[in-house]
């Protein structure tokens, strides 16, 4: 059994919102609590319902490792201030939570001595699952951390958190955008309703299963089962009605067409 490590949390802004401060052993777990000021703090730490308020941030010292939930226009200055204070950094472990600025920004941490890195939430619809980066050692605490509470954690390098960033907006942002086309175009068809609907969820799950499935652009849709002519033809129709989407497929398609 993994010993368990004593959190200290810095925090600012709304805490309520917080994955990682939900989490069940941070009841347990949770020592000093600081702010922008004690009566904050205060707050915070009722919200939370552990932990106790502290006034400086050398008594962040209690704990071994320390959860940092902050707005990333606030990131550059807490780091200031805690390097300016009389807080001893060496071999500490500190972790910004649920932001996507990288481990670069607690830098001046890491000079003096700690142990730095960032945690992120994926997008899940079952048991809750991060991403890690950082130092060896901070993400081995902050792993362990997340395992006492049952989430499931990756690692990936440091620095690498902007292949994550692309990797939603592929998956998640970029999908939408087309699914809101074959929406517009079915409903040009005379589909709506419930019928619609039925038919766009039918057609995703399809696609991420033939996705899983190794599924390849050319083996997918409607594309292998038309003759190259006949493809050319649906297009050149919807270039006269819809030339947008019809650009947007020749485009995704311009490797089979």
């Amino acid at each position: 059994m993994n010993q368990q490590l004593q959190l200290g949390v810095i925090i600012e802004g709304n805490s309520t919102h917080s994955e990682i401060l939900r989490l069940p052993s941070v009841g347990q777990e949770l020592g000093p609590v600081k702010s922008s000021s004690i009566r904050v703090a205060r707050r915070h730490s009722n919200q939370i319902r552990a932990g106790y308020p502290v006034p400086d941030y050398r008594e962040l010292h209690a704990a071994n490792l320390i959860l940092m939930k902050l707005a990333d226009s606030s990131v550059e200055r807490v780091v200031e201030e805690i390097c300016a204070s009389d807080l001893p950094l060496k071999g500490m472990g500190f972790a910004l939570c649920e932001s996507w600025l990288q481990t670069r920004v607690l830098e001046p941490l890491a000079s003096r001595g700690a142990h730095v890195a960032t945690i992120l939430k994926l997008p899940s619809l079952s048991a809750p699952r991060f991403v890690v980066e950082g130092d060896l050692k901070a993400v081995r605490q902050v792993r362990r951390f997340l395992a006492r509470n049952g989430a499931r954690s990756i690692e990936v390098r440091p620095e690498h958190k902007h292949l994550m960033f692309a990797s939603e907006l592929l998956a998640m942002t970029v999908p939408i955008s087309l699914l809101g086309c074959a929406k517009q175009v079915l409903r040009e068809a005379g589909i709506s309703g419930n019928v619609l609907w039925d038919i766009l969820d039918e057609m995703a799950r399809k696609m991420v299963l033939d996705f899983s499935r190794g599924s390849r652009l050319e083996s997918s849709g409607p594309v292998p089962e038309c003759s190259p002519e006949t493809t050319r033809f649906h297009l050149d129709i919807l270039e006269q009605t819809q030339p947008s989407i019809a650009s947007m497929l020749r485009q995704h398609l311009r490797s089979v067409l």
